[in-house]
């Protein structure tokens, strides 16, 4: 009897364990404080068709615009599968600028033409204090290789005519790269990004995001932010953040609206 009643609680227990393992999975999410470390495309999904929708204020001039940022289908760029990032603002209907982003080693890569070191945009771990360089390269290759401070700068050159199909920037609106444009994603400063805190924050709409990843750098003695949304991605920034002139940042952008296409 008492082999029998022993048996009967071994089941049981291990029933309940069963039950509480199955469960785990699904109904836990990630916060700051939880003991698994989340996957780089926890705050930065690549999913083809999603488009999330910025309202841009240029706190310089009064200027509003609208970003329409969608992620297109994986395409192969050298050896990589990469994801075009597309950017359609509403000061430039007549254009569509593109880039490129592709996961490797617990990080997220951005580029605008093959022929450029890619930025780092975000790096396991991801703990508050983490650096990291945005881009491995010398001042001089970034400087002729790379859109680091233009991204609301349209008057900027990044290269000399190279006669690359779709470039950017190639001075000359008659030749082939095309008319000048900025960088399409609104990363800029210097060469490092910083993961400064976990935030809850409230849009002006009064949407809520929660736990996100707020990164922050320099430039110009001001300090540029970006936070990444669990599950969603950019979902503001502000660059040139100054207490005193700017406290909202010279350029603050905000998600107003993400779906699957548009």
């Amino acid at each position: 009897m008492k082999k029998y009643l022993f048996f009967i609680a071994v089941v049981a227990v291990l029933f309940t364990a069963a039950i509480w393992i199955g469960c785990s999975d699904s109904d836990s999410e990630f916060s700051p404080t939880s003991s698994t470390e989340p996957d780089v495309s926890t705050y930065f999904p690549l999913k083809a068709g999603t488009s999330t929708q910025f309202i841009e204020v240029n706190n310089t001039t009064n200027d509003t615009c609208y970003h329409w940022f969608t992620i297109g289908s994986p395409v192969v760029s050298g050896s990589r599968l990469v994801y075009r990032w597309i950017d359609e603002n509403s000061n430039r209907p007549a254009f569509v600028d593109t880039g490129f982003l592709f996961y490797d080693n617990e990080a997220i890569y951005y580029f605008e033409s093959p022929y450029e070191t890619p930025e780092k945009l975000l790096t396991a771990p991801f703990q508050v204090g983490s650096v990291w360089l945005r881009y491995n390269a010398s001042e001089i290759q970034l400087d002729y290789d790379n859109y680091i401070d233009i991204f609301a700068d349209y008057t900027n050159d990044k290269d000399v005519d190279d006669g690359v199909l779709g470039g950017y920037n190639d001075g000359d609106p008659t030749q082939d790269d095309g008319v000048i444009a900025g960088k399409c994603f609104p990363t800029i400063g210097a060469n490092y990004f910083r993961i400064s805190a976990f935030e809850n924050i409230t849009l002006n709409n009064g949407n809520d995001f929660e736990g996100c990843l707020k990164i922050e750098n320099n430039v110009s003695g001001a300090l540029n932010y970006y936070w990444y949304s669990p599950g969603v991605g950019l979902v503001k920034y502000m660059i040139g953040v100054d207490s005193v002139s700017y406290p909202e940042g010279k350029i603050a952008g905000q998600i107003v609206l993400s779906k699957s296409s548009h």
